[in-house]
């Protein structure tokens, strides 16, 4: 999702050939801080982006390497 937010505000500035638009990963999550339900959208990124990195961890931990 984040990085959804990410690529739009990239795309966004590309079309409109302005590179101060483009945002990294803070201008990403500033517009879900100022929504109403803000800090529960930001906690529910937060633990989203943790599962991933679980995730990816163990992924490198079990992966088996195939040779050919």
């Amino acid at each position: 999702m984040v990085l959804a937010i990410i690529g739009f505000f990239l795309i966004q500035a590309a079309r409109q050939s302005n590179p101060q638009q483009a945002r990294g990963l803070d201008g990403a999550l500033q517009p879900l801080a100022q929504q109403p339900y803000g800090k529960f959208l930001l906690a529910l990124v937060a633990l989203g982006l943790v599962a991933f990195a679980i995730y990816m961890l163990l992924l490198a931990k079990y992966a088996r390497i195939q040779t050919l």
